[in-house]
């Protein structure tokens, strides 16, 4: 969820805290600092234009897909890796916020379903060997 201003109010990667003590200017953190696109920058705070136009487009509060390849920690930062995502945003109604989702891509859109023959040798009990 992020403001007018594109400021974040929730997001997994924004820790307004450091060992227990609250960061100057942990409320003005922007969407384009905690998003970091895949594109071999070392650089900290994403100028990327994929960012930017769905910083803008959450801003504008428009309703939208995007889909992105970004760097995300894991390991408690410690290691780094890339996924590729799929973003959907929307504003919220009356309020100067928008909401946004990034799921990994492709999420649902394959459905498994089990074929007959195999659930029957899955289920099927065999005896134990002496």
């Amino acid at each position: 969820m992020i403001t007018n201003n594109g400021h974040v109010v929730i997001h997994p990667n924004w820790r307004p805290e450091f060992m227990g003590i609250l960061k100057p200017n942990y409320n003005s953190v922007d969407l384009t600092e905690v998003e970091h696109v895949d594109d071999d920058s070392i650089v900290l705070g994403s100028s990327h234009p994929d960012i930017i136009k769905l910083r803008r487009a959450m801003i504008d509060q428009e309703y939208g897909k995007k889909n992105l390849q970004l760097k995300y920690h894991f390991d408690h930062m410690r290691r780094v890796s890339t996924v590729k995502r799929q973003y959907t945003h929307i504003g919220v109604k009356d309020t100067p916020y928008a909401i946004g989702i990034a799921l990994p891509f492709p999420y649902g859109m394959h459905i498994a379903r089990p074929l007959e023959d195999k659930l029957k040798i899955l289920t099927t009990r065999r005896p134990a060997r002496k």
